[in-house]
């Protein structure tokens, strides 16, 4: 198992190729994964969840996703 900043600094190399992206598609998959990364990161140290304020857009809904 990773540890909390291991998790974190994928995240964060998540959102490096993220802003590095030529276009939202693959960008958006990018930050969701960053956003998994967070997640776990947050889960196993307990710290707080993540949300928009802190730095995450909002995921988008389904209705808005391209199949």
């Amino acid at each position: 198992m990773l540890t909390p900043n291991e998790y974190r600094l994928m995240a964060e190399e998540c959102l490096l190729w993220a802003r590095q992206a030529h276009s939202d598609d693959v960008r958006a998959p990018l930050i969701e994964l960053a956003r998994i990364w967070t997640e776990a990161a947050a889960k196993t140290d307990g710290s707080a969840p993540i949300t928009p304020e802190r730095g995450f857009p909002p995921r988008p809904s389904r209705e808005t996703q391209k199949c």
